[in-house]
């Protein structure tokens, strides 16, 4: 049976106050505790992984491996400070079904390189794939909060709270896969992350950028592998 709920701000669920990972990762074990389910494994993709980072570290009983796929935090020695958009401007977009239409449609391509790099020539098979993964973000407004939240909040809450993040104690089997062109979540940073968590182990992908184009089943495959491995251990 698989879950997937949606994270603070995303298609209805509401966002806290002052939320954080942390109170994203206190709510997945409430969810767990009201399903009756005791222990499960977690799968995180993009931003979705510091939450599910920080439920590994604060609930390691619950957890019974790890996998983050296009996703990682800076090492601790990494203290420069993330640009980002001012938050109007955050809002605007994602508050306007409208322009966030022109950007995945007529400025497509505008889109298409946060999640693939310049020099990547996109296949007819990735087009297809791009344009489905695009148009299933609209509407955008039942997700304007969370990305906000995602933006402002979660992709820096790592450089903010690094005491909250110390790797080296994460007692979960974990699984990271990266691609080397990913333009939104740094390869090497992936990488050191990796070298930080004692039950670690790092997958490369060539290319493909964010979204990994060309390579699903080949990220499906270790992802199964990896929970398959874990399964049969814990029989």
């Amino acid at each position: 049976m698989g879950i997937a709920p949606s994270r603070f701000g995303y298609l209805g669920t509401s966002l806290p106050t002052h939320a954080s990972p942390r109170e994203q990762a206190e709510a997945f074990v409430y969810l767990l505790d009201k399903l009756g389910i005791q222990e499960t494994a977690v799968i995180a993709w993009s931003a979705g992984g510091m939450s599910a980072i920080q439920m590994a570290l604060q609930y390691p009983d619950r957890v019974s491996a790890l996998v983050l796929v296009s996703t990682g935090i800076a090492d601790d020695d990494e203290t420069d400070e993330i640009a980002l958009p001012p938050e109007a401007v955050l809002q605007m977009l994602f508050g306007s079904d409208f322009l966030f239409w022109l950007l995945t449609n007529p400025l497509q391509s505008v889109m298409q390189r946060m999640f693939v790099p310049a020099t990547y020539e996109l296949t007819a098979a990735d087009k297809i794939v791009m344009a489905d993964t695009l148009e299933k973000l609209l509407p955008i407004r039942p997700r304007a909060q969370g990305a906000v939240w995602d933006t402002l909040v979660t992709i820096t809450d790592a450089q903010q709270n690094k005491s909250a993040y110390r790797l080296e104690d994460l007692d979960v089997p974990t699984l990271i896969i990266n691609a080397l062109d990913n333009p939104l979540a740094d390869y090497e940073t992936a990488r050191a992350m990796s070298q930080r968590i004692p039950q670690a182990r790092f997958v490369t992908i060539e290319q493909g950028g964010h979204l990994m184009l060309g390579s699903s089943e080949l990220v499906q495959s270790e992802i199964d592998a990896f929970l398959r491995h874990y399964s049969a251990e814990k029989r």
